[in-house]
């Protein structure tokens, strides 16, 4: 214990609490000290705060002050940019709620702007367009009075605006998209339509393929690009000459909106009763966004354009006995009595000639003339089922798709030689089929007691009607050798013997 220096009271100071420690002298760990209070609990530190913020606004206002003292020019320039700036965006505010409504302008465009005209062209459908929609885009303040503006529209106008608008036309093939811009001018708070229309464009997109009708109806448009691709041959007609005047049917067609193309398969067919000439033509049309036509592209035929097809001929034939010719002396009717039969089973394009192959049952003459006309003769025998192959007869003035005529000499007998003409179609009645059975007949003959080689010449005249026809498409229809032939490019045959030209 130890007197306070103040004399107030003792204090106790423990043992060594005085002796020194070095840096930590150990008192302020001895002696307590009270908690430090949150400056939120200290009374009057709201106030202060407050006073605080006035002093800084008073110093900030002081400071405008000043500087408006010092530089009045820079303080007025200040001013003036804050009021245009006010004035710009009130303008602003005011543009932007002075338009004319939609409603006006949609009406307008269908009412102002013309319809684009369209043709269809060449291919293409010649419906009329109708509007089906307007799409209105941007409306635009303007400070001068829309192009072409009467005197009527501007005077006393407040305003002016143009719109940007987009009309949609319509027909059952194509879509047409007109882009215009329309011109208005304010009078009395009323907007009314002011100038011409201008920045007037078009442009179509094909909704469908082409009008197969017209089409067809410009078919040698067709041909002759098919034909273009083809070298010419001497003698041998274009495509376009050769189908004039054919029947033409389209197949099939396969429009791509994407790419705005159509392809038609188109089949044509020209012949008569007898013959025909038969191909697919393929063309590929595009369309043209710009003129909202067709276009032919590109076109290709198929490989046996040129080929004479004798399908119709194809079947059993029955002969009816007409007449007999012979080269001299008396007839042998034999003929009347034995009935002819031909069996067409195929047909074939060989490169020098179509050919048609089967078998023949008819009567043959291998004796000499009669002393007089009789129904039979001692060696006329009949031929069973003879097969034969008989080409095609052509004379250069004969026409591509009239009659046709086919010469054949059947395989050669110990009796003489027999050859087979065939005649379908005639310049007298073109329905008319003959078939005549030539039988050559040679013999040992005398004059005054010297021997010759002496031969007799009987041709039998058959009126034929087809009694079974057979389709081409059927087993045995077409010969395989046709197809090969004209597919593969084979070897040109060479005519049967006869086959230049119709024995009498």
């Amino acid at each position: 214990m130890t007197e306070d220096p103040c004399g107030t009271e003792p204090i106790e100071i423990p043992d060594g609490a005085l002796e020194p420690r070095g840096a930590d002298d150990g008192i302020a760990a001895a002696v307590g000290h009270p908690p430090i209070a949150d400056a939120a609990a200290v009374p009057g530190a709201e106030d202060g705060d407050a006073q605080l913020s006035t002093r800084k606004r008073n110093r900030a206002l002081a400071g405008v002050r000043s500087y408006m003292k010092l530089h009045p020019r820079g303080t007025a320039v200040l001013v003036l940019v804050g009021f245009v700036v006010a004035a710009f965006l009130a303008l602003a505010w005011h543009r932007s709620n002075n338009l004319p409504d939609l409603a006006l302008i949609e009406q307008d465009a269908r009412e102002r702007i013309e319809a684009p005209s369209y043709s269809g062209g060449s291919f293409g459908s010649d419906d009329g367009l109708v509007p089906t929609q307007v799409t209105v885009g941007a409306r635009q303040h303007s400070d001068r009075a829309p192009e072409g503006a009467e005197l009527e529209e501007t005077f006393a106008a407040t305003s002016y605006v143009t719109a940007d608008v987009m009309v949609n036309y319509q027909n059952g093939s194509v879509i047409a998209t007109k882009t215009a811009t329309l011109g208005y001018a304010k009078q009395n708070q009323t907007w009314i339509d002011a100038g011409v229309v201008s920045n007037e464009q078009v442009s179509f997109l094909a909704t469908c393929g082409v009008d197969q009708e017209k089409t067809l109806g410009n078919i040698g448009q067709v041909l002759e690009q098919a034909g273009s691709g083809i070298p010419a041959k001497k003698g041998v007609p274009s495509l376009t000459s050769l189908y004039e005047g054919a029947s033409f049917e389209v197949m099939s067609s396969t429009f791509d909106e994407g790419a705005q193309t159509d392809t038609l398969t188109i089949h044509a067919r020209k012949g008569g009763r007898f013959s025909s000439y038969e191909c697919d033509i393929v063309a590929t049309f595009a369309f043209v966004q710009a003129s909202g036509l067709w276009e032919l592209s590109e076109a290709h035929v198929t490989d046996d354009a040129w080929v004479r097809r004798f399908d119709p001929l194809l079947g059993t034939w029955e002969g009816t006995f007409e007449s007999q010719t012979v080269s001299s002396g008396a007839k042998c009717l034999a003929g009347g009595s034995t009935s002819l039969s031909l069996a067409i089973s195929s047909w074939a394009d060989t490169g020098s000639g179509a050919r048609l192959s089967g078998t023949l049952t008819a009567v043959a003459h291998y004796h000499r003339s009669p002393e007089t006309d009789g129904n039979a003769s001692e060696g006329d025998t009949v031929l069973e089922a003879v097969p034969f192959t008989a080409t095609l007869y052509e004379p250069e003035d004969a026409q591509l798709e009239s009659g046709a005529t086919f010469i054949a000499t059947l395989p050669e007998a110990a009796g003489g030689t027999v050859s087979l003409t065939l005649v379908f179609g005639s310049a007298e009645d073109e329905a008319t089929v003959t078939a005549t059975v030539t039988t050559e007949y040679s013999f040992e003959d005398t004059f005054i007691l010297v021997p010759y080689q002496n031969k007799v010449i009987y041709a039998d005249t058959y009126e034929l009607m087809l009694a079974q026809p057979v389709s081409a498409d059927s087993p045995g229809g077409r010969g395989q050798e046709g197809e090969a032939s004209r597919d593969e490019g084979a070897e040109k045959a060479e005519p049967t013997e006869g086959a230049g030209r119709p024995q009498a």
